[in-house]
């Protein structure tokens, strides 16, 4: 049983706000848990309720059970993540405490998958740290579980390094104000505290608070540095890493240049130590490889390595990375690119061209994440594009979003432990306000949310929109700014643009 204090802690929660006098039970919970079973009859919440509150041992990692019964409320966890999400079902079934009266049930609950993620691309438009904060929360409502950070790409590199101080001083400002302004223009940078310059970036300070306040809902950031490619910001600012050794004149490390080598270690250092994440984020994707055809050193370590070709010679650096960060007892993660020339021993594939990489992965004993663009690509307009704010195309509704399942009939049962789990995506070229993120994140990363949580047979379109909408109220009434699903435009030719 918890001590006073602990017990006191979890009622606190509870008695946010004032109560209301609707019986509820958990017909509104998402996401949907594993077991529901229905009693009769109802508590009602005393100014102290009953709650206890007890950990049991054997239980899956993340699980609960919670019981109301007119006497009170019992939970049981299998750890404190479980207990954690136990008391977010609750929430969800109080209104935040709002309901004062709710159905007697029954419910058994664990996550499908280990893994629920999703990403935020800072680097195309930064993202203040309340703004990461007020998503962590709608994340922790929803038993999602990694945050992805996309720290690094062209438009700006936003983390502080000491040792490069030009990353932030230069690489992370730029001229024009929105992505589209600046990739159209000259794609020049900007010093920080000049005239105009647009751009920002965390200190380790604000990272470090925000790695604990995550952690705190139970909550693991993932940082990403991209390498080799989207790399123009650190060229820019460090061109003697490039092939070319001038900036402005490619987008790509030079991986026959043993300084780069040199600055990845450094920086990854840096990175793990403000990170105590598992996982580490490489990147490796939409690399431009015909510089290094044409570069001696590129070659020359092609020919002492016996490289056949660039394929391989990325695949090179993917592995030395990989060997750099397993030293530092961690994992890397990268795009399904990095499968292009031989995967790293023990790196994990995101797979987002499609689900083909994902599975090859997993046929080679690789653990893998799926997130597709068809399905878990957020930057797609969510309704008729007509009516929408400007987005990369495309449409990508709810209800597309909702019916993905990561797991298909051509998956090998005995390589299904190797999914870990699913993440949605927002790339922010077109999305500059925080706000219009918002907008695009929610309710779609809700059913992020369900699928990585939920048994696939208790899922259910229709009723995962009546519990969408009841959510959106609610973090409407947070002060989110959410899609409008109540008056959504739908299935009609005008918003069938296609991805």
């Amino acid at each position: 049983m918890k001590t006073l204090s602990r017990f006191f802690s979890t009622i606190a929660i509870l008695l946010l706000f004032p109560f209301g006098s609707l019986a509820q039970g958990p017909e509104n919970v998402i996401p949907v848990p594993s077991e529901i079973r229905l009693g009769k009859g109802t508590y009602v919440w005393q100014d102290a309720p009953d709650i206890r509150i007890r950990r049991v041992k054997g239980m899956a990692p993340e699980s609960y059970e919670l019981k109301v019964d007119e006497k009170g409320v019992t939970i049981k966890y299998s750890d404190n993540a479980g207990e954690f999400y136990a008391l977010q079902t609750l929430k969800q079934m109080t209104c935040d405490g709002k309901i004062k009266t709710i159905a007697c049930c029954e419910i058994s609950d664990s996550p499908r998958f280990p893994y629920r993620g999703l990403h935020f691309d800072v680097s195309r438009h930064f993202r203040s740290i309340d703004f990461l904060k007020k998503q962590i929360d709608a994340m922790a409502m929803f038993k999602m579980n990694r945050m992805h950070i996309h720290l690094t790409d062209a438009a700006g590199w936003r983390m502080q390094i000491d040792a490069y101080p030009r990353l932030t001083e230069f690489g992370a400002w730029r001229p024009q104000e929105t992505w589209k302004e600046w990739w159209n223009g000259d794609r020049l940078y900007a010093e920080e505290g000049s005239e105009g310059a647009y751009g920002g970036y965390y200190t380790k300070e604000e990272l470090r608070e925000l790695v604990e306040y995550a952690r705190e809902r139970y909550i693991e950031i993932i940082p990403e540095i991209e390498m080799p490619g989207h790399s123009e910001e650190v060229l820019a600012a460090y061109p003697e890493l490039s092939c070319a050794g001038e900036p402005y004149r490619q987008g790509e490390m030079c991986i026959g240049n043993e300084k780069v080598f040199t600055f990845i270690e450094n920086v990854l250092t840096e990175v793990m130590e403000v990170f105590p994440s598992e996982f580490i984020h490489i990147g490796g994707d939409e690399a431009n490889k015909e510089h290094w055809k044409k570069c001696p050193k590129c070659q020359q370590r092609m020919k002492e390595e016996g490289l056949a070709d660039v394929d391989e010679l990325q695949s090179y650096m993917i592995r030395r990375v990989s060997r750099f960060v397993e030293s530092k007892g961690r994992r890397i993660i990268g795009w399904d690119e990095i499968l292009d020339g031989g995967l790293a021993a023990g790196a994990t594939v995101m797979s987002w061209r499609g689900t083909q990489g994902g599975i090859d992965a997993m046929e080679m004993g690789h653990d893998v994440i799926m997130t597709p663009g068809r399905y878990c690509y957020l930057d797609h307009a969510q309704d008729a594009p007509f009516k929408e704010p400007e987005s990369i195309g495309g449409y990508l509704p709810l209800d597309s979003v909702y019916v993905y399942d990561p797991v298909e009939p051509s998956m090998p049962a005995e390589k299904l432990h190797h999914l870990l789990g699913i993440q949605g995506n927002l790339w922010a070229e077109y999305i500059p306000a925080d706000g219009h993120a918002e907008y695009m994140y929610w309710p779609r990363a809700m059913a992020i949310a369900e699928t990585g949580w939920s048994r696939p047979e208790n899922k259910d379109a229709d009723d995962f929109r009546r519990r969408a909408l009841s959510a959106l109220d609610h973090l409407k009434g947070e002060g989110y700014n959410v899609f409008d699903l109540e008056n959504e435009y739908g299935e009609r030719k005008l918003a069938q643009t296609g991805l």
